[in-house]
């Protein structure tokens, strides 16, 4: 746990209450903005405005503090004074003028509980069009028991779902829970413990810190004392080991008492299924979508499952069911045992017809079987086309580069991210006639276009590839494979940019006899505009990708880790140096991580099930749910709690 660090008020930072009248007055005690208690130190600020073009003279301002408090001092000094009232002259005053007088009091120890004190401020002087509404301003304290006001936040770090929906859990897959918690007041917290009743069907695996006790399904930390705006974390993994709905409860508890009870306990609610739905990486679909994707023959399809759970691939209804997976008349197609790193392949022999194909994958074991979110089976859709295979593209040779990072997406009509203002390197393999590297007039028969948007502009650009290479050595036949490339320039972030083809298909003597009826989607690249860290208290809201948080609210100097999921229960730090990245990045523009914008991180990672670790000083440590990746960069901005700025306990004279 840590102290943070005090908020200072200089008189720069207060407003200038501007009213309609000619002068105003307000009077606040700023310094007991946690509450005020026997024995408190109380700073009233009072602030005073002139609004006018014309001159307000003979101008005075009278405060009248409680009797029931001791007067310590004041900035500037007060002209006189009379018992509890205390008057400074100000003089005269032009055009739009504030100032600000600070009186510092003390709340003797013996003045009763729950007191009521009333302070007040008066401006008065020869002023025109004055609204004499706005030349009184009162202050009402109510003197409170001191003692801490402790607060805990319960979070379940489950698996992100493809509906957006992560309250889910696996049953027997560990999963991940983070208790914040905090003093909100300025006095300590004695003996304080936070408590995790676990419900049944839940078990305690670790946390750290590790816990002070665990018995009879208590989990007890005890933090000892926690003083003034003090805040902790404590991360503890649980297994869930029955099905349907599961409440965490977590507690807060101090020998001090507390101001506050209300806020001293927590609970994350969340659903255990005895299977998750499989996760599809490639080709990437998405359920009920109504992109298609563009496939040849048989295509292959992977992804992620529990351990040893078998995952079918079906052939069903084209408008999906709620309930019963029957009701789709399903055909089997394939299937496959997910193994220990949860990774799963199908590759079906049926798929051969010039057709669209509604597909759904569903997980068993232990004679359990997976469903969808709300039980509604969604299909996805794929177009079969044997154009494809004959024309020579091959799917495993496509990709689209920037930087370091490629993506081979497997199918046409899928979507990959890319990094600002970095070039685009689209590069597909078909069959060309033998001599298309000398005879360039060739290479306008392969052109691609992109259709670009960026903000509220949106244009079209074609052009022939930048080079062409041959994979391979002659084979003496009038047609053999090659690459085509096509290179353009970066984009910035936000933008987002549609790849079309189009097809060409030659003969076996070499001869074109198909090109150009009909542009073909073959990718969408998002230049991605995530993976930024900010404040969350100065963007003023939580800001989720696709937007990009307020410059000021960027944060350059966080660390940032990513974890690759290995298994069902284990997560270990992502091998970036294999992939030509760095791991963990600094989001500043000096540190050599290769991503040297400032607020900035991006991971290329393949594809895969990750969590985001973000740390920085002053800031809570911030933990993503489980992110499932598909050729794509962790699209994932990390919005950070400053706590800092949740305090205001000292004050700084001018």
């Amino acid at each position: 746990m840590k102290r943070l660090a005090s908020i200072f008020f200089v008189l720069a930072m207060l407003p200038a209450f501007l009213c309609a009248g000619n002068l105003s007055v307000q009077i606040s005690p700023l310094s007991a903005i946690f509450g005020a208690a026997p024995g408190d130190t109380v700073v009233y600020f009072v602030s005073y405005t002139h609004q006018g073009t014309d001159a307000a003279t003979n101008i005075s301002v009278k405060v009248s503090l409680p009797k029931a408090l001791k007067f310590l001092s004041s900035y500037p000094l007060a002209t006189s004074n009379v018992d509890s009232s205390y008057t400074y002259t100000i003089g005269t005053l032009s055009g739009i003028k504030t100032g600000m007088i600070m009186v510092s009091t003390l709340i003797p120890k013996t003045t009763p509980l729950g007191s009521k004190l009333h302070a007040s401020a008066v401006i008065s002087g020869t002023a025109a069009n004055d609204q004499p509404e706005d030349n009184t301003g009162v202050s009402d304290l109510e003197l409170s028991t001191p003692g801490p006001d402790l607060w805990v936040f319960n979070w379940g770090l489950l698996e992100e779902m493809e509906a957006g929906n992560f309250l889910m859990a696996e049953q027997n897959v560990e999963c991940q829970f983070e208790f914040t918690y905090f003093n909100f007041s300025k006095y300590q917290a004695q003996n304080a413990k936070l408590i995790d009743t676990l419900a049944p069907g839940l078990q305690f695996v670790s946390s750290n810190p590790a816990p002070s006790s665990t018995a009879n399904n208590i989990i007890v930390w005890n933090l000892g004392t926690l003083d003034g705006f003090a805040d902790g974390k404590i991360s503890v993994v649980l297994k869930p080991t029955k099905t349907g709905n599961i409440v965490n409860a977590a507690v807060m508890t101090t020998t001090s008492g507390d101001q506050n009870p209300k806020n001293d306990r927590s609970t994350f609610t969340f659903e255990v299924k005895p299977l998750l739905q499989p996760r599809l990486l490639k080709p990437h679909a998405v359920f009920g979508s109504d992109d298609l994707l563009l496939l040849g023959k048989n295509p292959a399809f992977s992804g992620l499952a529990k351990a040893g759970a078998t995952v079918a691939l079906y052939e069903g209804d084209s408008l999906g069911t709620f309930g019963d997976f029957s009701n789709l008349h399903p055909k089997l197609l394939g299937s496959a045992v997910a193994g220990p790193d949860r990774k799963w392949q199908i590759k079906p022999t049926g798929m051969t017809e010039s057709k669209t194909y509604f597909l759904y994958v569903r997980a068993e074991l232990n004679g359990q079987a997976s469903a969808p979110f709300f039980d509604f089976w969604q299909p996805i859709k794929i177009r079969i086309e044997p154009m494809i295979d004959l024309s020579g593209f091959d799917m495993d040779q496509f990709s689209v580069q920037t930087g370091d990072n490629v993506v081979k997406p497997g199918a046409l009509g899928t979507t990959s991210g890319s990094l600002p203002e970095a070039d685009l390197i689209i590069t597909k393999r078909l069959n060309a006639p033998f001599n298309i590297m000398q005879d360039t007039t060739l290479w306008a028969n392969h052109k691609m276009k992109l259709h670009i948007k960026e903000g509220d502009t949106e244009w079209d650009e074609e052009w022939p590839p930048t080079k062409v290479d041959r994979p391979g050595p002659p084979s003496g036949n009038p047609l053999d494979p090659f690459d085509f490339t096509y290179k353009h320039k970066g984009f910035r972030a936000g933008a987002k940019v549609e790849v079309w083809c189009l097809p060409e298909y030659y003969d076996e003597k070499g001869q074109l006899v198909l090109s150009g009826l009909v542009w073909v989607k073959c990718h969408e690249v998002l230049i991605d505009p995530a993976g930024y860290v900010y404040d969350k208290d100065i963007a003023g809201t939580t800001v989720e990708w696709p937007e990009v948080p307020p410059a000021k609210s960027l944060i350059k100097n966080a660390t940032v880790t990513c974890l690759v999921r290995t298994g069902d229960n284990s997560f270990v730090k992502w091998d970036a140096a294999s992939y030509n990245q760095v791991n963990p990045q600094v989001t500043d523009s000096l540190t050599n991580d290769k991503v040297l914008t400032n607020g900035y991180f991006a991971f290329f990672v393949p594809s895969g099930q990750y969590q985001i670790n973000a740390t920085a000083p002053d800031y809570m440590e911030y933990v993503s749910p489980v992110l499932t990746v598909v050729d794509e960069p962790v699209y994932h901005n990390v919005g950070m709690t400053h706590l800092q700025a949740k305090e205001a306990t000292a004050v700084r004279w001018p």
